[in-house]
């Protein structure tokens, strides 16, 4: 499967999760035209590259369509990343002016967008089961396309998601504090795995504040290839 393929099967994905939305299907939307498997792909999106990112989801239609389908460099999502990748000496740029010449992928284990009416938290309909099923249906697949050495995960839903693609078991009561911090995964040969905390303003606000987050992010450094 090409990246373009991954892109195709999401634009044709029949999705009947309430609570979620098919950027192909929203009506007028021109922003879904690319070759984007999801909006964060525009930010980075080279293949192969040295770091995939992947979070929970990008965020909600009615931003997606006030910001032309991208984020806004404002975003305090996008703030706190290019705070946290400077920890480990990489220029991601904006949004709106990506450096391309670094080998970074951005995606979601969800590459839906989330309706006007679940704007907010997506806990009601985020079971392990939807987890996995989208990790195996979209991030398995970009994973064999991208072919990361690195995979950085923020918050709970994204590890559970790329665990549950190696098959290492891990229990909804896990918490990340227990796990963030104490070196990478081993999710294969060649690929490690680093759980972090969500960088958004939820995220720092309530879970972990991001003078903390830099300091988990500084363990990603010795690993990186110069």
């Amino acid at each position: 499967m090409t990246y373009n393929d991954l892109v195709e099967k999401r634009k044709a994905y029949n999705l009947q999760i309430e609570g979620l939305i098919n950027a192909a299907d929203i009506k007028g939307n021109d922003y879904d035209a690319g070759h984007y498997l999801e909006p964060w792909a525009k930010w980075h999106n080279s293949s192969p590259a040295q770091i995939l990112l992947v979070g929970q989801d990008w965020g909600g239609q009615k931003y997606y369509l006030n910001n032309r389908g991208g984020d806004n460099d404002q975003n305090p999502t996008c703030k706190n990343l290019i705070t946290l990748f400077e920890r480990i000496k990489i220029d991601v740029g904006f949004p709106s002016a990506p450096i391309k010449e670094v080998n970074l992928h951005f995606t979601n284990i969800i590459p839906f967008l989330r309706t006007d009416q679940m704007q907010g938290s997506l806990n009601k309909i985020l079971t392990q089961t939807l987890i996995n099923e989208f990790a195996i249906e979209f991030t398995k697949p970009l994973i064999e396309i991208v072919e990361p050495q690195i995979i950085v995960t923020l918050g709970i839903a994204a590890f559970r998601g790329i665990t549950s693609i190696y098959e290492m078991t891990t229990s909804n009561n896990v918490k990340l504090k227990d796990i963030v911090g104490h070196g990478p995964v081993i999710l294969k040969e060649g690929l490690l795995l680093f759980p972090m905390f969500h960088c958004g303003s939820s995220g720092v606000n309530r879970n972990r504040k991001l003078i903390e987050q830099m300091a988990d992010w500084d363990k990603i450094g010795p690993y990186l290839k110069k």
